[in-house]
């Protein structure tokens, strides 16, 4: 038996799918394959339950050309969970090449073949993807031990040491994607925040990890800014050995803050009002959304969000002591 699984999205769904993806090779005993986009290859090389990864993107014409990658008639079933947007037309209309073109010999598993429309508009503003993952494996008779626990550890580089990182740290993810659709998670007071930080908690470094054409941005930081050993921005897997090596994490909604709670690392992220935090999955008994639930973000200030983490840093920094 073969089984693929499909993944593109964006960094954070990826994050939340990895326990899927492991419950499903538990349950059929096998191996599974990814197809995924170039920029997150690197997340599945080192996951043990993984065997081969075909990289390609979500444009039409490359889609039609899988029938000439893949081994697309060897695959018994075929998952596509659902990404952040669950119900779009080109979703739809992705589904039904992969169905009816592609993998028309394998049994097709997506959101919108397994659950009746009625009961995903139920549940549409209030399941996080795992929450969907969690019902199709289920009504997949597929038991859930990990959908809710990523695996994502396995990702880290081992290897990468940087030697300007001191511990303890505190790893700050300031960063947000650049499309405006993500405006609504920008937060424009890093740099006031860790000057509290830098003032109350002289022991702790600060650490961000800068993505490509956010250099800028982190040279503006009073933090240490953790690149390759080569000086370039840095791989997945560094960014995720760095974020685990941390002793707490504050960020914005970003795939690093789904690392970090996945990872079980004490932090906080800062939400505003349109951010409601169970349909985001970013929760944990140490990590939490601070939501300000009448607030643009933008509108929070430094010291708004600091009272919340203050004392809930003491709590860390004494426990390092």
């Amino acid at each position: 038996m073969k089984i693929l699984a499909i993944k593109f999205a964006q960094f954070g769904d990826i994050v939340q799918s990895l326990g899927a993806f492991q419950d499903i090779s538990n349950h059929y005993n096998v191996k599974i394959d990814i197809l995924t986009s170039k920029p997150y290859r690197s997340i599945f090389e080192n996951l043990p339950f993984v065997d081969n990864i075909y990289v390609s993107n979500r444009r039409k014409k490359d889609l039609i050309k899988l029938n000439k990658m893949l081994p697309t008639t060897s695959y018994s079933y075929v998952f596509d969970l659902p990404g952040s947007r669950i119900e779009t037309y080109n979703t739809w209309l992705r589904n039904k090449l992969y169905q009816f073109y592609i993998f028309r010999k394998s049994k097709f598993i997506t959101l919108l073949n397994t659950i009746p429309k009625k009961e995903i508009k139920e549940h549409y503003e209030s399941f996080s993807h795992l929450d969907w993952n969690t019902l199709i494996l289920k009504r997949m008779d597929i038991e859930t031990k990990q959908t809710y626990q990523s695996p994502i550890k396995y990702a880290q580089d081992n290897s990468f040491n940087p030697p300007s990182i001191q511990n303890p740290y505190i790893f700050i993810a300031p960063f947000c994607s650049k499309p405006k659709s993500a405006d609504h998670k920008r937060w424009p007071n890093f740099k006031a925040l860790m000057q509290l930080l830098k003032k109350d908690f002289p022991s702790l470094s600060l650490v961000t990890v800068p993505g490509p054409g956010e250099l800028e941005l982190a040279d503006q930081l009073p933090a240490t800014k953790i690149l390759d050993n080569n000086g370039k921005t840095t791989s997945i897997p560094q960014l995720i050995k760095v974020i685990n090596q941390a002793c707490y994490v504050i960020s914005l909604d970003t795939g690093a803050a789904h690392v970090a709670c996945h990872l079980g690392k004490p932090g906080r992220v800062i939400g505003g009002k349109t951010m409601e935090p169970h349909p985001l999955g970013l929760e944990s008994n140490v990590f939490k959304i601070i939501h300000f639930t009448k607030k643009d973000l933008k509108e929070v200030t430094a010291d708004e969000f600091y009272t919340f983490i203050k004392k809930d840093l003491e709590k860390h920094v004494e426990a390092l002591a």
